[in-house]
């Protein structure tokens, strides 16, 4: 049993480390004997609807406070969520960098991503050229991918093809990223476990989700 668990976490889009970290403080605290790296996305987010949800320049006193939203990757297509987008641009840039950090600053035994992130956990998991060098995965709110590009590289990836322990949860009032979605990602796992919450687009807080999580560390990561 290792002394520390060592937690690569991924931020959703629009996100940062910093606001991730902000947000994953009750996650965190189940999580004992874990340690957190979390990474910066190289990208600024770029979609027409950050500014008409709120999301003001990265320039203004705002945006300045909460630090830049960045971007795995940004969709091609005009004002489209990037769980909805069939046309990605800097996905591969994100990859290097996942690479990156693990050849700096590994090993890590598990990835934490949220939305995107958790996309992009998967993603480098599937399209890694060897064995991924992580015993584990919690995504939450990921999402199948739908870019053609990616998805002419999942042709040939069979259900169960990833063989180490996940967890994947999903809300049933999520309005960007349907459960549909997150089962769909969740069938490349062979030991897969869904974890439903009645919440939106966030991480929940609930009882039933901590100790699944609290489950999963103990007795898998361990």
């Amino acid at each position: 049993m290792p002394d520390v668990i060592r937690v690569l976490c991924l931020h959703g889009f629009a996100q940062n480390a910093a606001m991730f970290r902000a947000r994953t403080g009750s996650l965190r605290k189940v999580m004992k004997g874990c340690e957190f790296t979390f990474l910066d996305a190289p990208h600024l987010a770029s979609a027409s609807f950050l500014a008409e949800a709120g999301s003001t320049s990265p320039t203004d006193s705002t945006a300045c406070e909460r630090g830049s939203p960045l971007a795995w990757w940004n969709s091609i297509e005009e004002n489209v969520r990037p769980s909805q987008s069939r046309s990605y641009t800097g996905l591969e840039a994100s990859l290097v960098q996942i690479q990156h950090a693990v050849a700096t600053d590994g090993p890590f035994d598990c990835i934490l991503g949220f939305s995107q992130g958790a996309t992009l956990a998967a993603l480098y998991c599937l399209l890694s050229a060897s064995p991924p060098p992580f015993r584990a995965l919690i995504l939450i709110a990921g999402f199948m991918p739908r870019d053609t590009h990616v998805l002419s590289q999942l042709a040939n990836k069979p259900p169960g093809i990833l063989t180490m322990p996940s967890v994947h949860v999903t809300g049933s009032s999520d309005a960007f990223v349907p459960s549909s979605s997150t089962m769909q990602l969740s069938e490349f796992f062979l030991d897969a476990e869904v974890v439903h919450h009645p919440g939106g687009h966030g991480i929940p807080t609930g009882t039933e989700f901590r100790a699944v999580i609290k489950r999963f560390v103990n007795l898998i990561l361990r």
